[in-house]
C-alpha cells in the first residue's frame, strides 16, 4: 500500500509507435538527409554491425529508457529489410518481451514495404516467423 495523500497519481504511458530495433545507431550510421528513404537506406547499411548482442543491447536500452520515463506498454515495428535483420530482431524481441513482462507490455509489428508481399514464399515465411513470436504482420 502506498499513501498517495497529497500526491498526484497518473496512469503510465503507452507508446504506440516505436522502432526499438533501429534505435541508437546514429553515431555509427547517420542519416544525413533526415528522410524516411534515408532512414531505410541507413538502417539496411547499418545491419553489418548487427549481432544478437548489439540488437539486444540497443532494444533493451530503449526499454529501460521507456520504463524509467513511465511507459508500461510499447508497440514497436521490427525492421525486416535484410535477411540478417529478420533473423535477429524477432528472437531478440521475444527474449526481451519475456524479460520485461510485468513491467512493459510489448507488441511487435513487422515492418516491410508493401511490394514485398508480392513474393508469396517470402511473405509466408515472414508471416510464419511473426506468428511464431506472437507478433503482428504489418
Amino acid at each position: 500500500m502506498i499513501d498517495a495523500k497529497g500526491a498526484l497519481v497518473l496512469p503510465t504511458f503507452a507508446d504506440l509507435h516505436t522502432h526499438i530495433d533501429k534505435g541508437h545507431t546514429c553515431e555509427r550510421s547517420p542519416n544525413p538527409l533526415g528522410s524516411l528513404t534515408g532512414a531505410d537506406t541507413t538502417t539496411a547499411q547499418d545491419s553489418v554491425y548487427w549481432s544478437v548482442e548489439d540488437v539486444y543491447r540497443r532494444m533493451d536500452f530503449s526499454l529501460r529508457c521507456a520504463y524509467a520515463h513511465g511507459t508500461s506498454a510499447l508497440r514497436t515495428h521490427l525492421i525486416n529489410i535484410t535477411d540478417k535483420q529478420l533473423a535477429l530482431t524477432w528472437p531478440v524481441f521475444s527474449a526481451l518481451r519475456r524479460r520485461w513482462a510485468g513491467r512493459v507490455e510489448l507488441q511487435g509489428v513487422s515492418l516491410h514495404v508493401l511490394s514485398f508481399y508480392r513474393d508469396l514464399g517470402a511473405a509466408t515465411r515472414l508471416a510464419d516467423l511473426v506468428a511464431e513470436h506472437g507478433g503482428i504482420l504489418g
